[in-house]
């Protein structure tokens, strides 16, 4: 497995409407930064269909995971049928190992009531994930959340996805002190009011 991996939970307005996903976008993103041989891309419209995606064994490798979809308080709905909190925590598990000592994992959770999610899912997920990233406002739109994703994933390093922006960029140039704060996201507040990062107590 790769070191991005993309869960995309798609409703029926996107395949209806022949549109891209936000993961899509991502994918799109991730690859041009030369990286198109580091990203996983999973797309599922039921439940069973993302249990027959799981790899032959959980991936050490792997350093973010992006879960894109439409949540409410108690789990994601899907096209066919939805999942709870509860059941997709323990379905994540099959994509990815235990943290090692030292290692770092974020899990970037894309959907309405994220922050709520992100509650649930951690009381299984702490050992799998050493932070996490989320949306601190219930209902959020796709212009808002593909907006953060885009700076977050033009900027992250897989070596350090918890880590703080380096002052020069990937072409070695030196970056504004503003650019620097608003892109930097092991800091919550970044200039995207709603958008929030959350480490796991060491």
């Amino acid at each position: 497995m790769s070191t991005h991996l993309l869960i995309d939970l798609i409703s029926d307005h996107e395949v209806e409407g022949r549109l891209s996903t936000e993961c899509d976008l991502i994918y799109t993103i991730v690859s041009n930064r030369g990286l198109e041989g580091e990203v996983d891309h999973i797309v599922a419209t039921r439940f069973k269909a993302l249990q027959e995606q799981r790899p032959d064994r959980p991936s050490e490798k792997v350093s973010f995971v992006h879960v894109a979809g439409h949540g409410n308080d108690r789990g994601v709905g899907l096209i066919g049928d939805s999942v709870s909190w509860v059941e997709f925590a323990e379905e994540l598990k099959n994509y990815c190992s235990p943290l090692k000592p030292k290692r770092k994992r974020v899990l970037c959770l894309s959907c309405c009531h994220s922050e709520k999610a992100v509650k649930t899912l951690r009381r299984s997920l702490d050992a799998w994930f050493s932070g996490y990233y989320f949306f601190s406002k219930e209902k959020i739109g796709f212009a808002e959340t593909i907006a953060a994703w885009s700076v977050f994933y033009l900027q992250k390093d897989a070596k350090r996805p918890m880590g703080k922006l380096p002052r020069k960029n990937s072409r070695g140039e030196e970056q504004s002190e503003n650019t620097a704060k608003l892109i930097n996201l092991a800091i919550p507040d970044i200039g995207f009011k709603h958008f929030k990062g959350l480490e796991r107590s060491k």
